[in-house]
Formats: C-alpha cells, sequence, structure tokens
C-alpha cells in the first residue's frame, strides 16, 4: 500500500523557503528525489510504500549538503515541515508608520540597565519575534547589560501566510502596553513574546491558572494598564501561526538565507472558542470516532507540549513533557523552562538514557528510576518506614554478567514514568525559586549537600584533600569517592564541583540534537484523549494512532472487609495408577512432576484436593506478573498505564490508600472491589480489564471466560475470545461483578474481566504457566486490534 509526502522547508518565523536545493534518498542512499524547492517551499510529492523511510537533505552555501532528518511514510497526503532556526533577511518587510523617523538600516544596540526586548522593539518599530530570530535568543526574557544585539529598524517578519491586520499585536504593541491573546498562544509563548516573564502575566491579569486563557483576552503588560477583557468571537479561517516562542539554536553556523539544522515547529496552534468559552491550554486535543473533537474549519490543531522545545524530548510522552513544565513552572515561576530542560537533563544521565520508572542501577545500588531514588530516599518521600527490593534477572538484555542480577526498589519500579514524577517533585522541593545552574540539579540527586554550594571538593580520596573545614560530610564525601571517581577528570584524587559540571555537560548539549529533541510521537490531552499532533495546521487527524489510558486490574491482593483471597494450582492425589511405580498410590504429587500425556487425563488418576501446590504461583501473584508484562507492551505503543495493585504479595485492606495509584490520585475507598473502580473514575479510563483465574473440583474445565457488563465490553470480550489461541476462549455477561460497574458505576468506556483459564485444572495450569507470553500476546493483540477499530 503506498503513502504520499511533500516536504516544506521553513524559516524561524514561517516563511516559506524556495529555491533551496534538495535531496531525499534512501536508507540505502538511493537518491529518490532532488530539485529546488518552490514558492511555497515544498518538494515534489512523493510516493512509496508505507513504512519506507527517507532522508532529507539540504544544500548549504558551501556547497555541501547537510542532513536534517528522517521521514518513515505512514500515510496519503502528508506534508512534513522542517523549520530552520535562521530568519530569511530577504522575508521581512519594512513597516510604514506615520510620523516615522531614523535610518531604516540595520545596526548593533548594547543592552543597557533595566533594558527589554518588548521596549526596544516599540522605540525601533521592529518586533520581539525577530529581534530574538536576529540573534539566537531563546528568550525575550533573558537579556543582559551589555549584550550586543542587532536591530534592523522599521522591520517585522513579513510571513508566509496572510495575516488578518484586524488581530496583529503588532500593532497593539507598538502603541500600547497590553497583549491580545490570538488562536494558538500560550502564556508561556507570550512570556517570551513579550519579555514579562510568566509570574508578572500571571499577576498583572489576575490568572490563577495558566492553562486557562482565551482568544481575544487583553492581558496587561505593566501595572498600570487596564485589563479589558474582550468576547470571543466565532471561530474564523485561521491566520499565520503565532510567532515561535523558543527560537532554536543553530547547530551549525550558515548564512541567513541557508536553514541549519532545522526543528519540530514550536507554534501552539489552539483554536479560538465561541460563545466566551475559555481554552485550556493543555487541552487542545479530544478525538472521538477518529474525528477531532477541537477543530476549526476541519483544521488539526498541534500540540501545546510541543513549543516547551524540551532537550530529550523526543524520549519521553507528551503527558511527561506537560508534566515536567507544570513541575518547573509551580517550583521555579521565573524560568520554568530553563529547569524543566535540567531536570530532563538529569533524568537522561541517571536513568542511561532510558527515561524510565523502573531501570535498576547499574552499579547495583539499589537506586530505582528517573533520578535513581536509593532506598532511603524511597521511604522519606513515600512516608513509609520500609520499602520493597527485589532482583531484576537481566533487564538491560546485556551479556555483561556485571549488568545481571540488578536490585531495585519495588515501590519506585511499579510506578509509571508520570506518577513517579510526583515525588521527582518533592525531591526538588529544596531548590525550589532558587536561580541554579544544571550542576545543582544534578547535585541535588548525587550528593544534595553540595547543591548550590560554590566552588569547591565534592569528592576525595582523603579528608585532607577537601576543602570545606569541618564538614559534618566529610566521611562520607571520602566513602563516596570511589564510585565517583570517573568524575576526576585529572584524576588528581579530588572531584570539584566544576570537575561535575564539565563532566555532566554532555547531558545538556546531546539533548539539544535533533535526534533527541524532534517529536515524533503523538499526543495526549490532559484527559488522556488522544490526538495527532502536526507540524502545521493542514492536515487531518488520523484515525489508527490513538492512545489510550488503560487501568490494568490484577485481581485478588487484598486481605480483610470481605475480600476473597483467589484460587490456586493445588497438589494432585494419585488415586490409580498408570504403570509408573516412582507415583504411588494415596501421595501427592505436582503436575509439573508428570508426564504431559498424564497431565492431559489428569481427572482419570488423580483427585483434587485443597493442598496448594508450592512449586507454583497462586492467582493473585500469576495475574500480578501477567499485569506487569501487559503493562510493558502497552506503554511501549504509546498509552498511559496504570496497575491497581504494586505488590505482588497481598496487602490489608486498611492499606489500600497507601498504594501508589490510590496516594496520588486521592483514593479514599478501602473496599477491595470499588477502590478498583475508583481509579478508573478518576483517570478517566479508556479501559478497565481486570485480570483473574477460574478454579473448580472437577479437574476438567479447560477454558477460559471473558466476562463483560454492556455492550461496549461485550465487543471487546468478543475479540479477546477469538483471538485467545492456548486454551477455548469464551464470552459470559456478568452484570453481578461489582468490579466491572455493579453497585457504583465503572465508568471506564470500554471494560472487561478475563479469566485466564482454571488454575485447578492441570493441562490449563500448565499452559498458563509455560505459555504465559503467547496469552499476553493474544490479550495485547486484541486491545490492540480494539483500539485501532474505535
Amino acid at each position: 500500500m503506498k503513502g504520499t509526502v511533500e516536504f516544506q522547508f521553513l524559516d524561524l518565523l514561517f516563511n516559506p523557503i524556495d529555491f533551496l536545493e534538495y535531496k531525499i534518498e534512501s536508507m540505502k542512499g538511493k537518491v529518490i528525489a532532488a530539485g529546488l524547492s518552490n514558492n511555497y517551499g515544498k518538494t515534489v510529492l512523493i510516493s512509496r510504500d508505507l513504512g519506507t523511510i527517507l532522508k532529507i537533505f539540504v544544500k548549504k552555501t558551501s556547497g555541501d549538503f547537510k542532513y536534517v532528518g528522517l521521514y518513515c511514510i505512514y500515510k496519503n497526503g502528508d506534508v512534513k515541515v522542517f523549520r530552520s532556526p535562521k530568519v530569511l533577511i530577504k522575508k521581512i518587510k519594512k513597516i510604514e508608520r506615520k510620523n516615522q523617523s531614523g535610518s531604516a538600516k540595520p545596526f548593533t544596540y548594547t543592552i543597557k540597565k533595566n533594558d527589554s526586548l518588548i521596549n526596544i522593539s516599540k522605540e525601533f518599530n521592529t518586533t520581539v519575534a525577530l529581534l530574538c530570530g536576529l540573534n539566537k535568543i531563546n528568550d525575550a526574557n533573558k537579556i543582559y547589560e551589555g549584550q550586543k544585539i542587532q536591530v534592523h529598524p522599521n522591520y517585522k517578519a513579513k510571513g508566509g501566510l496572510k495575516e488578518d491586520p484586524k488581530n496583529s499585536n503588532d500593532k497593539l504593541l507598538l502603541s500600547s502596553d497590553v497583549y491580545k491573546v490570538n488562536k494558538g498562544d500560550t502564556l508561556s509563548a507570550i512570556s517570551v513574546k513579550t519579555g514579562v516573564s510568566i509570574s508578572e502575566l500571571k499577576s498583572l491579569n489576575n490568572i490563577t491558572n495558566i492553562n486557562y486563557i482565551y482568544t481575544g483576552q487583553i492581558l496587561k503588560l505593566k501595572n498600570n494598564t487596564p485589563s479589558t477583557p474582550s468576547t470571543p468571537s466565532t471561530p474564523s479561517t485561521p491566520s499565520t501561526p503565532s510567532t515561535p516562542s523558543t527560537p532554536s539554536t543553530p547547530s551549525t553556523p550558515s548564512t541567513p538565507s541557508t536553514p541549519s539544522t532545522p526543528s519540530t515547529p514550536s507554534t501552539p496552534s489552539t483554536p479560538s472558542t465561541p460563545s466566551g468559552d475559555k481554552i485550556q491550554i493543555k487541552q487542545e486535543h479530544s478525538v472521538e470516532n477518529g474525528s477531532p473533537s477541537l477543530k476549526v474549519n476541519n483544521e488539526q490543531i498541534r500540540c501545546v507540549c510541543k513549543d516547551y522545545d524540551l532537550i530529550w524530548g523526543a524520549k519521553v510522552s507528551c503527558e511527561f513533557r506537560k508534566k515536567v513544565v507544570e513541575i518547573c513552572e509551580n517550583l521555579w515561576p521565573k524560568n520554568p523552562l530553563k529547569m524543566a530542560n535540567n531536570l530532563m537533563a538529569v533524568f537522561a544521565w541517571e536513568t542511561g538514557g532510558t527515561f524510565k520508572a523502573d531501570v535498576p542501577n547499574r552499579s547495583n545500588s539499589s537506586a530505582t528510576g528517573l533520578i535513581q531514588f536509593m532506598p532511603d530516599t524511597a521511604k522519606e518521600l513515600l512516608g513509609v518506614s520500609k520499602v520493597t527490593l527485589e532482583i531484576v534477572d537481566n533487564y538491560f538484555n546485556s551479556n555483561n554478567k556485571s549488568l545481571h542480577n540488578l536490585t531495585r526498589v519495588v515501590e519506585m519500579a511499579r510506578m509509571t514514568e508520570v506518577e513517579q514524577l510526583y515525588y521527582v517533585e518533592k525531591h526538588f522541593q529544596k531548590l525550589a525559586n532558587k536561580d541554579v545552574e544544571f550542576v545543582d540539579f544534578y547535585l541535588q540527586v548525587l550528593f544534595p549537600a553540595s547543591s548550590g554550594m560554590g566552588e569547591h571538593v565534592v569528592f576525595a580520596n582523603s579528608a585532607s584533600k577537601l576543602s570545606i573545614k569541618n564538614d559534618k560530610h566529610s566521611e562520607l564525601r571520602v566513602n563516596k569517592y570511589e564510585k565517583n571517581s570517573g568524575l576526576d577528570i585529572n584524576g588528581d584524587g579530588k572531584v570539584y564541583k566544576s570537575e561535575i559540571a564539565e563532566k555532566t555537560k554532555k547531558y545538556l548539549t546531546d539533548g539539544e540534537l535533533l535526534l533527541n529533541k524532534k517529536i515524533n510521537d503523538k499526543c495526549l490531552s490532559s484527559n488522556e484523549v488522544v490526538s495527532t499532533p502536526y507540524q502545521n495546521q493542514t492536515h487531518n487527524a488520523t484515525t489508527n494512532s490513538k492512545k489510550k489510558t488503560i487501568v490494568l486490574d490484577p485481581g485478588h491482593g487484598i486481605i480483610g472487609n470481605g475480600a476473597k483471597s483467589g484460587t490456586q494450582i493445588r497438589l494432585l492425589q494419585l488415586k490409580e495408577g498408570f504403570g509408573d511405580n516412582n507415583f504411588k498410590i494415596g501421595q501427592n504429587y505436582s503436575w509439573q512432576d508428570l508426564p504431559d500425556n498424564i497431565i492431559d487425563n489428569a481427572h482419570k488418576y488423580f483427585k483434587y484436593i485443597e493442598n496448594k501446590d508450592p512449586k507454583c504461583p497462586t492467582e493473585y501473584q500469576y495475574v500480578y506478573d501477567r499485569a506487569l508484562d501487559l503493562k510493558k507492551k502497552l506503554e511501549n505503543d504509546g498509552h498511559t498505564v496504570y496497575i491497581t495493585r504494586d505488590n505482588k504479595e497481598p496487602i490489608s485492606y486498611n492499606k489500600i490508600s497507601e498504594i501508589i495509584v490510590c496516594k496520588s490520585l486521592g483514593v479514599t475507598s478501602n473496599s477491595p472491589l470499588s477502590f478498583r473502580k475508583e481509579i478508573a473514575n478518576k483517570i478517566k479510563a479508556d479501559y478497565f480489564i481486570s485480570l483473574h483465574c477460574d478454579g473448580l473440583e472437577n479437574l476438567t474445565s479447560n477454558f477460559a471466560v471473558m466476562c463483560y457488563i454492556d455492550a461496549a465490553g461485550k465487543k471487546l470480550a468478543e475479540k479477546i475470545a477469538k483471538n485467545y489461541s492456548k486454551v477455548k476462549g469464551t464470552i459470559a455477561s456478568r452484570p453481578d461483578l461489582t468490579v466491572l460497574g455493579n453497585g457504583t458505576e465503572n465508568k471506564a468506556k470500554f471494560k472487561v474481566l478475563i479469566e485466564f483459564g482454571f488454575m485447578t485444572t492441570p493441562k490449563i495450569a500448565r499452559s498458563l504457566i509455560r505459555d504465559k507470553d503467547i496469552i499476553i500476546n493474544d490479550i495485547y493483540k486484541s486491545i490492540r486490534e480494539h483500539i485501532d477499530e474505535n
């Protein structure tokens, strides 16, 4: 099946780059297309099989081709945008203004005390965006006295698309101290464009939630300016994308007319809404039945998470990116994006680039997760007296035996990455409102006592080499030297703070690389409904790439308050010989001790007894492990997955509130069944899948049951039963099941309870153990197909 794509090249201010020489190659280096971009900055239309990966190059002024990115053909009629971090001088135009005086020639301006880019732009009749673009300024709030910048007086961005002059903020900013919110604006983007910090904008305009602004709203930029919110009008045809909020720094110098490494466009595109409804900026997207519910003239809107332009942003989900910025806006409102990048660099270092909540420490220190929480740190943050440690056989799938059997903290490893960010925020509370550098972020994790301090010896191989006298941490600094000796650049037995800064700065610079920063994943809205983020505003969302919020509920595992313990695989008592003298009548045996042909006919030779088989898991243990297996597969597809239990072993019902997901969501129920529904309802789950096993005394029941409570669940149950390959799959209507919604409603859109099979039937028990991976693949395949169809 074929797909088609055009590539479009834009400059920093979204002007099309015409007559740009390009070439497009296959992964084997064969040139597929070459030529010059047209007036719209576009290449020829390319048609190839779906899944074909292309490499895109553009020619620099030196005559060399520069690689700008990869693209995988996945649909018909796509337009892929590459954007340069440069401004094309030929694409700016003169601003005509009455009583205009002074030269229009470019000149160098030196920043004076108390200067701001907004005041400079008004003085010289230009725009903040153009000043940022011409001078590689990433944040209009970050300029300093004595800094020299290039100014083009009486000029502004010409733009590649039409702009309605009635909605232009250039006029507002030239004549007043207010800003009119346009379609696509976010408060952080407005801050960068105007040079007024987010905290000032909030204070000046009585904004309590930075995620709620609306099109047409008038924001004060100074204390003496009245704020006059206007009523949003009916949505109209979109205008030019708003000015970029965070211009990227080019990786290779080039002339203004040639793009350096393009980055993903960073304009927000939130549509205006009728009737005065406010736009929740973090909820730009919604897809229902394959069609975006938030759109303007059938145009798909791209997600705000891209506007943050985070380093390492390609390595994490949309939800993760938003949460990191939210944390930094809470802790460091004056410079949240800088601090967000610092956090991302810490995650890259600490997780070895995996960005996983369950990653163990490679040196086997028992540290776990995004910032390698040590057991004592985990206890403090979780508010518990002890945590559980587990050994992971081969997490990194490595032949290096030193990376086998690593220990990690179970409570941290069982969290999703977004759940764990809650504890990251708690850990960094001590640095709140402090303007610190990346090295201090890193030290807050590595050795908090040194975070925020000036230059000093952090670790040394002897106390005599330490620089801080009478330091209560002296012994610890010496003890930790050996494990951190890799930070000792000159090998003198001392690790200075500056050495740590030098050694770790690559985690900032590497994060800026295109492959680490360019976001290709699909985005989630704040209520976890899926949408496809596009890099311009003219393409409809596809229906086959949705991400969902899924609750996996491993059954049982709760003691008391009416909870049932579940079933288990049992020993078998021989009642009739089968020709092997090693097996005695009246003795008990595990199915694992029997040949397959006897297991298949166990009901003829054995009788059912209550004794648990010590070689096999109970139901609550088995379903917990399968939930983890399924969670991993679903998360690899980008879905957000919550598990209702975080312990393989059972806990008392009065400890339900201490389950990690319950604590983070504020679940109040201590009912062994109802708390599971409360989790689903609080997160507005798309899917709720409860996992169980059956048990009967007859040793012959040989089927699996997919239970449902409504029509939506029935279709999912039918699909799972159809794909269930190792045991015969059946379906059953079970309106009596509390966990699916009997009594208190379970508001998940699709909900089923899966009975994997009868643990008490030896041949089924054998399949549950031996074929567990196939069983999980069957369920995973069913869920994936159901998501694609719905």
